[in-house]
């Protein structure tokens, strides 16, 4: 797949199930061998979003710390993006899942405690 720049090699970009995406080997891949190139150009970055007039919004709101400002910044460039009509990121938005329950920030009390002393939970969003 070639797409403005970005190639997928013997690759392609998959749902394996509700909540599961990956890229998908089309044959066996040999050791090193580059399976996908992206300029940054398409990469979704904190920059990005902080050059962008809604990052300059976000800043300004003066309500962002330096923990969350990486997370909320490519969250709302994910979320602009998913929404577009048009969007140099479509390939990869259209297969983005439409929950994200298996994410540890998103479990309810029960699921988090399953998660207690391990370093998913300390390190997660959760213990913020």
């Amino acid at each position: 797949m070639r797409y403005l720049g970005a190639t997928l090699n013997k690759t392609t970009l998959a749902i394996y199930g509700k909540n599961s995406r990956g890229l998908h080997a089309a044959v066996d891949l040999k050791p090193s061998e580059t399976i996908a190139s992206i300029p940054l150009s398409l990469a979704i970055t904190t920059d990005a979003v902080a050059e962008s007039s809604l990052g300059q919004k976000i800043i300004a709101s003066g309500m962002l710390n330096e923990l969350w400002q990486a997370f909320i910044f490519t969250v709302v460039l994910v979320l602009k993006e998913k929404h577009r009509k048009s969007t140099t990121h479509r390939p990869w938005t259209e297969i983005l899942p439409e929950e994200a329950c298996d994410y540890p920030a998103f479990f309810n009390a029960e699921e988090k405690a399953w998660l207690k002393g391990s370093n998913t939970l300390s390190s997660s969003l959760l213990s913020h």
